[in-house]
């Protein structure tokens, strides 16, 4: 049993980044049947064609966004 719960049943995670900890999480959500936004603050973020091939219909939002509604728990890249 999992003790991470997944986030569809009851909201999104928004992950902020797309470095090497955010495409891992990318991942890590995917296997599990997550759900998330993925975002960063650069309009062309290095890692989202990685992103693209992990998660091809991933909800993303580059450069300046606003807070998407229904977002259950941050995951904040190190770097950012």
């Amino acid at each position: 049993m999992s003790a991470v719960k997944k986030t569809t049943e009851h909201g999104q995670d928004l992950v902020v980044g797309l470095g090497a900890t955010g495409l891992s999480i990318a991942r890590y959500l995917k296997r599990i049947g997550g759900s998330a936004v993925f975002t960063d603050n650069r309009d062309e973020p290095p890692g989202a064609d990685t992103l693209e091939e992990i998660w091809p219909d991933a909800e993303v939002a580059f450069g300046e966004f606003e807070l998407p509604e229904g977002i259950e728990r941050l995951v904040v890249s190190p770097g950012v």
